[in-house]
């Protein structure tokens, strides 16, 4: 368990100029450091809205598994290439993909979760314990069951 305070983790994608990620900075401007400690776990560190976030917060990155493919029609490009300097998760991909192309992309990315969720090792963020951990990411399915397989907390969102 993180010490003292309460402690929460949130899980966003990336921080750019969405709503959904200008209602997350709002959010942890607004949160009382005193009594929380908050770590902020993103696909990558970079955005328009990264130097927003507040000082307070420890930011951790996702494992690259977990961002990538994100099975939809703007990323088909960036998930081949993906895909093809990782040809270990080649066979995860492919799957996932038929399921994709036969229903919809929602399903393939719980297809693809289910073959790579026991890939993810153990990392410190694995290893903590905390209150509460809510997935900002909204309803991308990889991010949410991320939340509900991965991390210790006592309330997931």
């Amino acid at each position: 368990m993180i010490t003292g305070n309460k402690s929460i983790l949130f899980t966003c994608g990336e921080l750019r100029l969405g709503g959904v990620e200008k209602s997350l900075i709002a959010l942890l401007n607004s949160i009382d450091y005193q009594k929380y400690t908050v770590t902020l776990m993103l696909s990558n560190k970079s955005g328009d809205l990264i130097y927003q976030i507040p000082k307070q917060i420890n930011v951790i990155l996702a494992p690259e598994i977990v961002n990538t493919p994100k099975f939809s029609k703007s990323s088909f490009k960036k998930d081949v290439v993906y895909i093809l300097k990782n040809l270990d998760k080649a066979t995860s991909f492919i799957k996932a993909a038929y399921y994709a192309i036969r229903t919809n992309s929602k399903i393939a990315r719980q297809m693809y979760w289910s073959f790579i969720k026991n890939k993810i090792k153990d990392q410190k963020w694995t290893k903590t314990d905390y209150d509460i951990a809510i997935s900002y990411a909204g309803g991308i399915g990889i991010w949410n069951q991320l939340i509900i397989d991965k991390i210790n907390a006592k309330k997931k969102i």
